[in-house]
């Protein structure tokens, strides 16, 4: 039997033994589960960057893959703990809107609330639901094969929290989306695809900062002399970058922030 794969994608960072724990608690329930540290670096209590980290690297995994995603401000509330079971995956998490994106992505897909006691630890705290109910629920999802009684494990949800994503638009003469994410670098990851055919745009970021660009860049090495480059990241979105530097700190910009392509001579200046 090939081990079950099972991710991991929090807010919880490196510091502390939360993620350590997780694993422990998959470990004792699945000896035999391979586990992927995919991301623990989200911002604290960041939902969004929690929903984009999961949404660019859950498809790089094979089919059957169960991810669990903890990125949860309202621990211990009324918050439901889910399981989205979708063609190729199972995703798991709080009810608060982080597994939302991918879920879009992969339609169709059913969604269950977390309720059967017998897939959590003995003992529930109102503060470490990633050990207490997301790690051993996929421990023992991971037993169950694709043949799973899914019902056993709580009843269907209608209703799960949705945060829509921020598709770009395109007008005729410009493109308008935001930034969704800023890495490490410094690089803007917006939520335009790279559907830009004109040679020559202009990128305006909120309201204060406008350069010119020669089109797309084709890698983070272009654009020598110049202030920013655009290029289509790994993510496959369209990105802002400054060769060698910050695109962050040259726009000032920051995620949630407006992002405008005009096509140059067309209305755009």
């Amino acid at each position: 039997m090939t081990p079950s794969v099972i991710t991991l994608t929090t807010d919880f960072g490196h510091g502390d033994t939360f993620v350590g724990i997780m694993k422990g608690v998959i470990l004792n329930i699945n000896r035999d589960a391979v586990i992927v540290d995919l991301n623990h670096e989200v911002a604290p209590h960041d939902v969004r960057g929690g929903a984009f980290s999961i949404l660019t690297g859950y498809c790089y995994f094979p089919c059957g893959t169960i991810h669990v995603v903890v990125v949860d401000p309202g621990v211990g509330t009324t918050r439901r703990p889910i399981f989205v079971k979708t063609a190729d995956y199972i995703f798991i998490g709080p009810d608060n809107g982080v597994i939302s994106w991918v879920m879009a992505d992969n339609a169709p897909y059913t969604v269950h609330e977390i309720k059967n006691e017998d897939f959590m630890l003995d003992e529930i705290s109102s503060t470490f639901h990633g050990r207490d109910i997301f790690s051993p629920t996929a421990a023992r999802l991971s037993l169950m094969g694709e043949s799973g009684d899914w019902e056993i494990i709580g009843p269907r949800v209608m209703d799960p929290i949705l945060i829509p994503f921020p598709e770009s638009k395109d007008t005729g003469f410009e493109i308008l989306g935001e930034i969704i994410h800023v890495d490490r670098f410094g690089n803007l990851t917006t939520s335009i695809r790279p559907n830009v055919e004109a040679e020559y745009v202009d990128v305006v970021i909120g309201d204060r900062y406008r350069v010119k660009l020669e089109g797309l860049s084709r890698s983070y090495e272009d654009g020598e002399g110049k202030d920013l480059i655009m290029l289509v990241g790994s993510s496959g979105f369209l990105e802002i970058a400054k060769r060698g530097g910050s695109a962050e700190r040259v726009a000032g910009a920051k995620v949630g922030e407006e992002v405008k392509i005009l096509y140059r001579g067309v209305g755009g200046g």
